[in-house]
Protein backbone atom coordinates (compact mmCIF):
# COMPACT_ATOMS: atom_id res chain seq x y z
CA UNK A 1 0.00 0.00 0.00
CA UNK A 2 2.84 2.72 0.65
CA UNK A 3 4.58 2.16 -2.70
CA UNK A 4 1.33 2.11 -4.34
CA UNK A 5 0.22 5.61 -2.99
CA UNK A 6 4.03 6.94 -3.41
CA UNK A 7 3.92 5.93 -7.04
CA UNK A 8 0.31 7.46 -7.35
CA UNK A 9 1.32 10.65 -5.36
CA UNK A 10 4.45 10.81 -7.75
CA UNK A 11 2.24 10.74 -11.17
CA UNK A 12 -0.01 13.63 -9.46
CA UNK A 13 2.89 15.76 -8.54
CA UNK A 14 4.85 15.38 -11.86
CA UNK A 15 0.93 15.95 -13.88
CA UNK A 16 0.89 18.98 -11.91
CA UNK A 17 4.29 19.96 -12.97
CA UNK A 18 2.98 19.77 -16.39
CA UNK A 19 0.00 22.12 -15.82
CA UNK A 20 2.97 24.98 -14.89
CA UNK A 21 3.78 27.31 -16.69
CA UNK A 22 7.30 27.80 -18.10
CA UNK A 23 8.18 30.67 -16.58
CA UNK A 24 7.37 28.73 -12.78
CA UNK A 25 9.95 26.11 -13.96
CA UNK A 26 12.25 28.46 -14.54
CA UNK A 27 12.03 29.90 -11.00
CA UNK A 28 12.14 26.62 -9.60
CA UNK A 29 15.82 24.88 -9.82
CA UNK A 30 15.18 21.48 -11.16
CA UNK A 31 16.73 19.29 -8.61
CA UNK A 32 14.03 21.32 -6.02
CA UNK A 33 11.24 19.74 -8.25
CA UNK A 34 12.67 16.09 -8.24
CA UNK A 35 13.58 16.52 -4.14
CA UNK A 36 9.74 17.53 -3.49
CA UNK A 37 8.22 14.80 -6.30
CA UNK A 38 10.39 12.58 -4.85
CA UNK A 39 11.67 13.02 -1.25
CA UNK A 40 8.66 14.67 0.09
CA UNK A 41 5.96 12.30 -1.30
CA UNK A 42 8.45 9.29 0.33
CA UNK A 43 8.28 11.47 3.70
CA UNK A 44 3.98 12.03 3.45
CA UNK A 45 3.49 8.31 3.28
CA UNK A 46 6.17 6.48 4.87
CA UNK A 47 4.25 6.29 8.32
CA UNK A 48 1.60 3.93 6.32
CA UNK A 49 4.08 0.70 6.49
CA UNK A 50 4.03 0.18 10.01
CA UNK A 51 0.19 1.36 10.48
CA UNK A 52 -0.86 -3.01 10.58
CA UNK A 53 1.84 -3.42 13.00
CA UNK A 54 0.51 -0.36 14.88
CA UNK A 55 -3.32 -1.75 14.77
CA UNK A 56 -1.76 -5.09 16.22
CA UNK A 57 -0.10 -3.41 19.11
CA UNK A 58 -3.14 -1.55 19.81
CA UNK A 59 -5.05 -4.91 19.97
CA UNK A 60 -2.63 -6.28 22.19
CA UNK A 61 -2.52 -3.80 24.85
CA UNK A 62 -6.28 -4.05 25.09
CA UNK A 63 -6.28 -7.56 25.45
CA UNK A 64 -3.52 -7.68 28.11
CA UNK A 65 -5.04 -5.06 29.74
CA UNK A 66 -8.24 -6.80 30.32
CA UNK A 67 -6.22 -9.95 31.67
CA UNK A 68 -4.72 -7.55 34.01
CA UNK A 69 -7.37 -6.35 35.78
CA UNK A 70 -8.57 -9.86 35.52
CA UNK A 71 -5.76 -10.87 37.42
CA UNK A 72 -4.59 -8.23 39.38
CA UNK A 73 -6.57 -4.66 39.45
CA UNK A 74 -3.34 -2.93 41.19
CA UNK A 75 -1.25 -4.01 38.67
CA UNK A 76 -3.82 -2.78 35.82
CA UNK A 77 -3.85 0.81 37.50
CA UNK A 78 0.02 0.83 37.28
CA UNK A 79 -0.30 -0.19 33.34
CA UNK A 80 -3.34 2.15 33.13
CA UNK A 81 -0.84 5.00 34.19
CA UNK A 82 2.26 3.95 32.46
CA UNK A 83 0.92 3.51 28.52
CA UNK A 84 -0.91 7.03 28.79
CA UNK A 85 2.07 8.49 29.75
CA UNK A 86 4.02 7.09 26.97
CA UNK A 87 1.70 7.82 24.55
CA UNK A 88 2.05 11.14 25.80
CA UNK A 89 5.88 11.32 25.39
CA UNK A 90 5.54 10.20 21.57
CA UNK A 91 3.19 13.15 20.60
CA UNK A 92 5.13 15.85 22.58
CA UNK A 93 8.20 14.60 20.86
CA UNK A 94 6.59 14.06 17.35
CA UNK A 95 5.90 17.55 17.61
CA UNK A 96 9.11 18.69 18.78
CA UNK A 97 10.35 16.62 15.81
CA UNK A 98 8.29 17.46 13.17
CA UNK A 99 9.73 21.36 12.43
CA UNK A 100 12.74 19.88 12.19
CA UNK A 101 12.10 17.11 9.81
CA UNK A 102 10.52 19.93 7.22
CA UNK A 103 14.03 22.15 7.78
CA UNK A 104 15.67 18.79 6.84
CA UNK A 105 13.75 18.27 3.74
CA UNK A 106 14.10 22.13 2.65
CA UNK A 107 18.10 21.71 3.07
CA UNK A 108 17.88 18.42 1.14
CA UNK A 109 15.81 19.95 -1.66
CA UNK A 110 18.21 22.95 -1.37
CA UNK A 111 21.27 20.28 -1.92
CA UNK A 112 19.31 18.80 -4.87
CA UNK A 113 18.95 22.46 -6.47
CA UNK A 114 22.56 22.56 -5.72
CA UNK A 115 23.97 19.88 -7.13
CA UNK A 116 21.31 18.52 -9.85
CA UNK A 117 22.23 21.56 -12.50
CA UNK A 118 26.07 19.77 -11.92
CA UNK A 119 25.14 16.43 -12.59
CA UNK A 120 23.15 17.22 -15.65
CA UNK A 121 26.36 18.87 -17.29
CA UNK A 122 28.41 16.06 -16.57
CA UNK A 123 25.49 13.92 -18.28
CA UNK A 124 26.17 16.72 -21.07
CA UNK A 125 29.58 15.93 -21.16
CA UNK A 126 29.30 12.31 -21.05
CA UNK A 127 27.28 12.61 -24.49
CA UNK A 128 29.87 15.12 -26.25
CA UNK A 129 32.98 13.05 -24.48
CA UNK A 130 31.06 9.57 -27.10
CA UNK A 131 32.77 12.17 -30.23
CA UNK A 132 35.88 13.04 -28.88
CA UNK A 133 39.26 11.65 -29.96
CA UNK A 134 40.87 8.12 -29.10
CA UNK A 135 42.81 8.51 -25.96
CA UNK A 136 39.99 10.82 -23.77
CA UNK A 137 39.28 8.78 -20.18
CA UNK A 138 36.09 7.98 -18.80
CA UNK A 139 34.76 10.04 -15.76
CA UNK A 140 32.60 10.35 -13.88
CA UNK A 141 31.26 13.10 -10.79
CA UNK A 142 31.20 12.55 -7.32
CA UNK A 143 30.26 15.26 -4.07
CA UNK A 144 30.79 15.17 -0.66
CA UNK A 145 28.75 17.62 1.79
CA UNK A 146 29.32 17.93 5.65
CA UNK A 147 26.95 19.68 7.92
CA UNK A 148 28.51 20.14 11.53
CA UNK A 149 24.42 20.95 13.04
CA UNK A 150 21.00 21.09 11.67
CA UNK A 151 19.38 24.62 12.34
CA UNK A 152 16.60 24.84 14.34
CA UNK A 153 13.23 25.99 13.15
CA UNK A 154 11.10 28.99 14.97
CA UNK A 155 11.20 28.29 18.42
CA UNK A 156 12.64 24.61 18.29
CA UNK A 157 16.22 24.77 18.81
CA UNK A 158 18.42 23.11 16.36
CA UNK A 159 19.81 19.72 16.65
CA UNK A 160 23.53 18.99 17.79
CA UNK A 161 23.69 16.15 15.45
CA UNK A 162 25.40 16.64 11.76
CA UNK A 163 24.93 15.27 8.21
CA UNK A 164 27.87 13.37 6.27
CA UNK A 165 26.70 12.55 2.74
CA UNK A 166 29.25 11.15 0.37
CA UNK A 167 28.30 9.95 -2.87
CA UNK A 168 28.66 9.32 -6.62
CA UNK A 169 26.41 9.18 -9.51
CA UNK A 170 25.83 5.23 -9.29
CA UNK A 171 26.64 2.49 -6.20
CA UNK A 172 30.10 1.31 -7.53
CA UNK A 173 31.40 5.06 -7.91
CA UNK A 174 30.06 5.61 -4.37
CA UNK A 175 32.48 2.96 -3.59
CA UNK A 176 35.40 4.08 -5.08
CA UNK A 177 34.79 8.00 -4.08
CA UNK A 178 33.89 7.03 -0.27
CA UNK A 179 37.44 5.41 -0.37
CA UNK A 180 39.19 8.37 -2.01
CA UNK A 181 37.97 10.40 0.28
CA UNK A 182 39.33 8.44 3.36
CA UNK A 183 42.86 7.73 2.18
CA UNK A 184 43.46 10.92 0.30
CA UNK A 185 41.57 13.51 1.15
CA UNK A 186 40.27 12.71 5.13
CA UNK A 187 41.07 16.53 6.33
CA UNK A 188 37.48 17.11 4.11
CA UNK A 189 35.75 14.78 6.65
CA UNK A 190 36.57 16.59 9.62
CA UNK A 191 35.34 20.47 8.06
CA UNK A 192 31.51 21.58 7.50
CA UNK A 193 31.12 22.58 3.47
CA UNK A 194 30.46 21.26 0.33
CA UNK A 195 32.84 19.37 -2.59
CA UNK A 196 32.59 18.03 -5.71
CA UNK A 197 35.02 16.05 -7.64
CA UNK A 198 35.79 14.66 -11.03
CA UNK A 199 37.04 10.95 -11.32
CA UNK A 200 39.27 9.97 -14.07
CA UNK A 201 39.65 6.12 -14.90
CA UNK A 202 43.18 6.27 -16.47
CA UNK A 203 42.68 2.69 -16.74
CA UNK A 204 39.70 0.07 -17.23
CA UNK A 205 38.24 -0.47 -14.31
CA UNK A 206 39.16 -4.78 -12.97
CA UNK A 207 36.64 -7.34 -14.18
CA UNK A 208 34.19 -8.07 -11.55
CA UNK A 209 36.61 -6.36 -8.67
CA UNK A 210 35.92 -8.02 -5.01
CA UNK A 211 36.65 -4.54 -3.53
CA UNK A 212 37.24 -0.79 -5.23
CA UNK A 213 40.91 -1.12 -3.66
CA UNK A 214 42.51 -0.46 -7.19
CA UNK A 215 41.17 3.01 -6.30
CA UNK A 216 43.56 3.52 -4.55
CA UNK A 217 45.91 3.27 -7.20
CA UNK A 218 47.04 6.55 -8.90
CA UNK A 219 47.80 4.86 -12.07
CA UNK A 220 43.83 3.87 -12.38
CA UNK A 221 42.42 6.82 -10.93
CA UNK A 222 42.59 10.73 -11.14
CA UNK A 223 40.65 13.04 -9.21
CA UNK A 224 39.71 16.25 -10.38
CA UNK A 225 38.36 18.94 -7.11
CA UNK A 226 36.07 21.10 -9.02
CA UNK A 227 34.60 23.21 -6.42
CA UNK A 228 35.01 23.54 -2.73
CA UNK A 229 33.05 25.51 -0.19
Amino acid sequence: MQYRLQATYRRRVTRAYLRLPMSWHQAHPTGELLSNANADVEAAWWPIAPLPMAVGVVVMVIGALAFLVSTDPVLALVGCVVFPGVAILNVVYSRRLAPLMARAQQLRAEVSGVAHPYAEAHIQKHVASAQKPQGQHPSTVAFLVRVDSLPGVEDTPGLPCGLLACFGMDGYSTLIWNRVVRLRYPQFLAQPGFLMAELVFKKPIPRRPLTPEFAGDLGYLEVKLLTKG
